[in-house]
């Protein structure tokens, strides 16, 4: 698409030029900018000496691409912007939008497309949303941010330039966010009755029992090779899958030494996962507080 286009290049009908800073000119009208800018409605009040109105020109700092994809987000009678490049459009464009211009009749339209992003880039969504004060958005992707790895968040270089926008207060309270989140979730299968089931882990009285503590006698110890195990890396990535078949499958391996034990533990080790340990997880999870400052 050539730019400008309509309908930014009809020339009869405008009454300013936005010039971008490669050289490109998008003919509009006044009272459309004033109306939802008061950065443009501050600009026009000024006194006849400070606008030359004999040359309606004003130079804007920003390429071409992004001022025509600016004006097609809140301009009346242009083809709505449908989607953004990337992540990185996106926020420049929330950049120039509500802060440079102050739009800000437009906040739900961006809030609704940065949603889309948590699950691609769930630390740069939640920077702008902090920095825009956003605090659903925020915590949504803070929930996100559990899938990855504590040590990643703490130690990733890669992640700085979506930081910039956090202050250090709210990162501090993103990282105590998830270190308690992986505490609780890690500690969410020990607090379940095991012994109430009619699982094979315990009706079975052939294989190995869980040797610690009082439920030894009734309980096989193969359940608790998936339990250590999500007890341990749940700690430090609380929103892991928990259903992965590289979690299963050395407590199955070891069920499936059991003659009574293998026909059915895949089948009880589903049942429990997705009736009571999910559940307890998550519940845990529900609890933590996310302390964030606006």
């Amino acid at each position: 698409m050539s730019l400008p286009s309509e309908p930014f290049n009809n020339v009869s009908q405008a009454d300013i030029i936005l010039r971008s800073c490669d050289g490109f000119d998008f003919h509009v009208h006044s009272v459309v900018l004033s109306y939802a800018s008061p950065f443009f409605r501050a600009m026009f009040s000024l006194p006849p000496a400070e606008i030359d109105k004999s040359h309606p020109i004003i130079p804007i700092s920003e390429p071409a691409r992004l001022i025509d994809r600016f004006l097609r987000i809140w301009y009346p009678g242009a083809e709505m912007l449908a989607d953004f490049d990337d992540f990185n459009e996106l926020q420049s464009l929330i950049e120039l939008t509500l802060s440079k211009y102050d739009i800000q009749s437009v906040a739900p339209i961006f809030k609704h497309h940065l949603r889309r992003y948590i699950q691609q880039n769930c630390v740069g969504v939640f920077a702008v949303a902090c920095s825009r004060g956003w605090a659903d958005v925020a915590h949504d992707a803070a929930k996100e941010s559990l899938k990855v790895n504590f040590f990643s968040l703490v130690q990733d270089t890669t992640l700085a330039q979506d930081l910039r926008l956090v202050s250090g207060a709210n990162f501090q309270a993103l990282l105590c966010y998830h270190l308690e989140c992986g505490r609780v979730a890690a500690g969410a299968g020990r607090t379940l009755p095991m012994a109430e089931s009619h699982a094979s882990w315990v009706k079975c009285r052939d294989c190995d029992p869980y040797n610690n503590g009082p439920r030894s006698t009734i309980v096989r110890a193969w359940i608790y090779v998936y339990l250590d195990k999500l007890t341990f890396v749940l700690r430090h990535d609380p929103g892991a899958n928990v259903q992965d078949s590289m979690f299963l499958k050395d407590a199955l391996s070891v069920a499936d030494e059991c003659v009574y034990c293998q026909s059915s533990a895949f089948r009880d080790l589903s049942v429990f996962i997705q009736d009571k340990y999910l559940p307890a997880i998550n519940e845990a999870i529900g609890k933590v507080p996310l302390e964030l400052v606006f």
